[in-house]
């Protein structure tokens, strides 16, 4: 991928990166993908279900346009948070 593709990196690489046409998926983002530059902590995975959806650990709602409850879960269907998810794991 050519330089310039993707964004993020975060603090000391902890951090993955994302290509920018999953960034423009999430223009609803009410904190500007915070989690990406390492400002602000990602929502904990519990479980993927392998169709850009996860299940977060965390049992609180949050003010979230893409955060939502399934069967008394929360559910995350950010495409930025799915990517880092499946490129880093966590």
């Amino acid at each position: 991928m050519k330089k310039g593709n993707r964004a993020g990196g975060g603090a000391g690489g902890r951090c993955s990166s994302v290509p920018r046409s999953i960034m423009k998926l999430a223009v609803k983002c009410p904190r500007g993908h915070a989690c990406v530059t390492g400002r602000r902590r990602r929502c904990r995975v519990e479980e993927e279900d392998g169709k850009d959806m996860l299940f977060l650990a965390d049992r609180k709602p949050m003010d979230c346009p893409y955060r939502g409850t399934f069967s008394g879960l929360q559910v995350c269907r950010c495409p930025v948070r799915y990517e880092m998810f499946t490129f880093s794991g966590r």
